[in-house]
């Protein structure tokens, strides 16, 4: 876990509408390895850098609307920004784009359901 507790703002895709927040966010940044072949009798393996990733899940309670778009939010695009949940001026500490890769109701009551999310990210994290 890189950042931890951050407030969250989902965008739509062309990042101009709000559709959803929470509060206190974990993103996860990854990095790949690959091990780097050697003819050496070294007893050590070295390993070379990849590609970076990142992540992040959220669960919340979600309305009669959103429980309805749960279907169609796997496999959309979202633009996301993260916010210091101290900040005041809420101006953006990163930012970037993520497809909702999982989304998981549980406990409906009414009009109101507990939610959980799977973000994927798409580009770099900013």
């Amino acid at each position: 876990m890189l950042y931890e507790g951050l407030d969250l703002m989902l965008y739509d895709g062309s990042g101009t509408q709000i559709i959803g927040a929470c509060k206190g966010v974990d993103i996860d940044v990854t990095q790949d390895t690959e091990e780097i072949p050697s003819a050496s009798s070294s007893v050590w393996k070295t390993y070379m850098k990849r590609r970076k990733g990142w992540n992040f899940k959220i669960s919340n309670l979600v309305t009669a609307t959103t429980l309805s778009n749960v279907p169609s939010m796997v496999g959309t695009l979202y633009t996301c920004k993260f916010y210091n949940g101290s900040d005041t001026t809420k101006s953006a500490l990163l930012s970037g784009s993520a497809y909702c890769t999982q989304a998981k109701i549980t406990e409906q009551k009414g009009s109101i359901a507990k939610g959980s999310f799977v973000f994927q990210g798409t580009g770099a994290l900013s």
